[in-house]
């Protein structure tokens, strides 16, 4: 061993105790917003809650969202998944937050120090823009928010479900933000780069896009990726959801038939569970790839399945058929997954033998996305996004910088929210005119506890959250899924094998009986 391995040499008891690194644990390591896991899991754990929610709140501004339809890559990278399931981290972070909402307590904000007297202008009340708004408030400066709906929240308000994601408690998180100060014009559209350099020469020192992608990809000609998507009839999914995301308008009385969703990712899920609740006579799934390769998560796409969706998997959809300027049905044919390439990929070859045509009333189009305004110069490619530094964020244009989907293309509240925290982080040094520094958003580990290196050693027993009755919740609005009491969310918070480093400040070693990070005891 040489000096350069160690991190830590401590004298204790007449003995030399030597330390090095200990990798970041995997959970937060995964986590695009880094947010702090293994802590928060481990305040779960010993019942501080309201320190386990302040945790979160650090890098996550909204806590509701990420506790109901995160990817949650920290969850499939737990290192306790490696011997039986990994932690419930997402429900754990819901857990934390409907705790407080059923309190009717809200924690104290955040406070900001002094102003700079910088005017900063935010395009889009999406996760990624109110993400960039907080941070940048936090930091001093004063934040106009612009949102074209009559609602902000962006995709978390419009294009999600009731189901998945209750409007209430999203509305609680952007209600913190507005009381730090943010400022939140809604029904005020800001046109083009037009708009955008207007915001510039009305006084405000930095513009940020954030508009998201929720609009129809139209094909690479613009004549739309599939015959006949011009049709009566067919939706792209933010416009089915922002019609019935709570259910049938009183000015639509007449549910919308027999229905097709095309895509396979946790968009064209939502629509099809919608469509359910929406008392629709039949809703079929067509997907290009089998089950298990869906991207949603797979107890939600078996809740689906239970609540009556049809998935008809290995199909690719080849036209949509109408007449009279209406869809009639969808023309589709099976394919086959080949062998995975040298980079691990399957795709997929059409049987030109197995066409078929399904009859239908309505098709959903939750296949592709792209953004649905022209940004004019700041448009790249045929996929409409915005080009952007990926560091910093900036755009061609001077003090415009653009983050979330409108620059990675549809991608999920998370990596949102990662964009959002870059973006601000980009503005500020723009503003004072310093170089960013490139690296993880999130800050030194500040973890505080033991690490345990046997399994056994803990609960093995896991929780999840109950599932309502599929007769029962398919029938209204209301969540699936039961959450946590605190008893479970303790209990199922013990399992985490605290992996990853602590502070090695020391102050533990005389006592501690694990003593993982010792490496030489002479």
């Amino acid at each position: 061993m040489t000096d350069r391995d160690l991190t830590l040499r401590v004298e204790t008891a007449g003995k030399t105790l030597e330390f090095r690194t200990v990798d970041e644990s995997p959970c937060r390591r995964a986590c695009p917003a880094g947010i702090d896991v293994k802590r928060y899991v481990g305040q779960i754990a010993s019942g501080n809650f309201e320190g386990a929610l302040s945790t979160i709140r650090k890098h996550m501004p909204f806590p509701s969202a990420c506790g109901r339809i995160c990817i949650h890559p920290c969850q499939t990278e737990c290192a306790r998944g490696q011997c039986n399931e990994p932690i419930a981290i997402m429900a754990l972070k819901r857990f934390v937050i409907d705790r407080e909402t059923r309190k009717g307590v809200t924690a104290e904000l955040p406070i900001i120090e002094g102003r700079t007297g910088k005017k900063v202008a935010i395009i889009g009340s999406g996760p990624a823009g109110l993400t960039a708004a907080r941070d940048l408030c936090l930091h001093g400066h004063e934040i106009t928010v612009f949102e074209r709906n009559e609602n902000p929240g962006g995709l978390l308000t419009h294009a999600i479900p009731e189901l998945e994601l209750p409007s209430a408690t999203v509305s609680r998180d952007i209600a913190r933000i507005t009381e730090l100060g943010v400022k939140i014009e809604c029904n005020h559209e800001v046109h083009g780069e037009v708009g955008v350099r207007e915001l510039l020469s009305d006084g405000f020192d930095a513009v940020l896009i954030a508009t998201g992608s929720s609009g129809r990809w139209f094909g690479f000609d613009k004549l739309g990726w599939i015959p006949g998507g011009d049709l009566g009839g067919v939706f792209g999914a933010a416009r089915f959801m922002s019609i019935y995301r709570t259910g049938i308008p009183e000015n639509d009385p007449h549910p919308p038939g027999k229905i097709i969703v095309l895509g396979s990712g946790v968009q064209a899920l939502g629509c099809a569970r919608t469509a359910v609740r929406l008392g629709c006579s039949e809703v079929i799934w067509i997907i290009p790839l089998s089950k298990d390769q869906l991207q949603p998560d797979s107890r939600r796409v078996g809740q689906a399945i239970e609540e009556g969706v049809k998935i008809l998997e290995l199909t690719r959809p080849i036209e949509i058929l109408g007449e009279n300027g209406e869809v009639t049905g969808i023309r589709c044919v099976e394919v086959e997954l080949t062998e995975p390439d040298h980079t691990g990929r399957r795709n997929v070859s059409a049987n030109e033998n197995t066409e078929k045509i399904i009859e239908c009333d309505t098709v959903i189009d939750a296949m592709y996305f792209a953004p649905d305004e022209n940004w004019g110069d700041l448009s790249t490619g045929p996929w409409g996004v915005v080009a952007a530094n990926p560091d910093t964020l900036a755009t061609s244009i001077p003090g415009v910088f653009a983050a979330g989907d409108v620059v990675s293309g549809a991608k999920s509240v998370v990596e949102a929210v990662a964009l959002g925290h870059r973006a601000a982080a980009g503005i500020d040094s723009y503003l004072f005119d310093f170089e960013p520094e490139i690296g993880t958003l999130a800050t030194p580990i500040e973890v505080y506890g033991w690490e345990i290196e046997d399994p056994a050693e803990t609960p093995s027993r896991s929780y999840r959250p109950a599932i309502r009755n599929a007769d029962e919740r398919k029938t209204d609005w209301e969540e699936p899924e039961v959450g946590f009491t605190a008893w479970e969310a303790e209990h199922e918070a013990r399992r985490c094998l605290l992996c990853g480093p602590c502070e090695e400040c020391a102050v533990c070693v005389a006592g501690c009986r694990h003593k993982k990070g010792v490496l030489f005891d002479s």
